[in-house]
């Protein structure tokens, strides 16, 4: 709880990277450097001016560091599933089964944060069937469907992934210049 003028708040203080959604980090990447104490409470609090306005300012200077710290942590490697929205999303589970429309849409979504809701689109999907931890997910059918839904998936995730396929790309690349 936040104590403000005359009233208290409860507020989601994030804990890691996985409670920050993908839309959240795209407002505030779209600031720049021109992001202030006020704007990251806005975009990662949902606060309004008038509810900021009446923080104290050792509680938004808290607040604010908070999410900066957390955004320079590394995410967590091989999230494979996540749930959101009480739906199970699994990772693309068999890379060498990928067909050419997901590759062709993953390498040119990939690290582009214009496009990385169309990415987790392509690269996560509902899980449709799952024993002990092998899985299916929903079949491809363009990153359209799931885009909007993905707009709130965590950001721990995200960066996971892109993670794991720049480290699957570049093992690639190293591959083919030694044969």
């Amino acid at each position: 709880y936040i104590n403000m003028k005359n009233t208290e708040i409860e507020l989601m203080v994030p804990e890691d990277l996985n409670d920050i959604t993908l839309r959240q980090y795209r407002e505030f990447i779209k600031l720049d450097e021109t992001a202030t104490e006020a704007d990251i409470l806005r975009i990662f609090y949902n606060l309004s001016n008038e509810h900021i306005n009446s923080l104290r300012i050792n509680d938004v200077t808290m607040l604010s560091n908070k999410v900066l710290e957390i955004l320079k942590t590394k995410p967590t490697t091989n999230q494979m599933i996540f749930t959101m929205g009480g739906v199970q999303y699994g990772f693309i589970p068999n890379l060498e089964d990928i067909t050419y429309g997901e590759n062709k849409d993953i390498t040119s979504y990939l690290g582009r944060w214009e496009y990385m809701d169309r990415y987790m689109a392509v690269a996560f999907r509902p899980i449709t069937k799952r024993k002990g931890g092998l899985y299916e997910i929903a079949p491809y059918k363009g990153s359209d469907l799931l885009r909007e839904v993905m707009e709130d998936a965590p950001l721990g995730v995200v960066m996971s992934s892109m993670v794991f396929f720049w480290t699957l790309i570049s093992s690639l690349l190293d591959v083919t210049q030694t044969s």
